[in-house]
């Protein structure tokens, strides 16, 4: 008896942490997402090897307001700037551009900003035109408050 109570709580318990971060989706998902919840997109543009972009994902990203507020009314992508994978959005392929060293998708994204800071976060709002596009590393309570204004 005393067995199947552990196991009742771990499950409990993982559950809980799993509903404790940002519901990342891929692109793959977005069009069926879409058509049955239409939300804004946040996408978080990021490199491996950018401190500033694990700040953003360790901090930013593990507070719970922050998590909660995404969840509810986002759709969250993460792109990393340098895939080499095929990504289709709107009906166009984006692939790795080896001149630059950045996916096409990143540069598209980023392309009024002059060049790429890491990380960088892009709002598209539902029709996915560009709302908002942050450069640098995004403490948790100014990004809430930037997004309420642009909801």
């Amino acid at each position: 008896m005393k067995r199947i109570g552990i196991i009742i709580a771990a499950i409990c318990f993982s559950l809980k942490i799993n509903a404790q971060e940002i519901q990342w989706i891929n692109f793959d998902q977005l069009s069926e997402l879409q058509q049955t919840d239409n939300r804004p997109l946040l996408i978080f543009i990021h490199t491996k090897w950018c401190r500033y972009c694990k700040m953003q994902k360790e901090i930013s990203f593990k507070n719970l307001q922050l998590i909660e507020f995404l969840n509810r009314n986002y759709y969250c992508i993460e792109l990393d700037a340098e895939s080499k994978s095929s990504i289709k959005l709107l009906n166009k392929n984006y692939l790795y551009n080896p001149l630059q060293g950045y996916h096409q998708l990143a540069l598209t994204l980023t392309k009024d900003s002059n060049q790429i800071i890491f990380p960088t976060l892009v709002v598209l709002d539902k029709s996915y035109k560009i709302k908002s596009v942050l450069q640098s590393y995004q403490e948790p309570q100014s990004l809430i408050e930037h997004l309420k204004i642009l909801n």
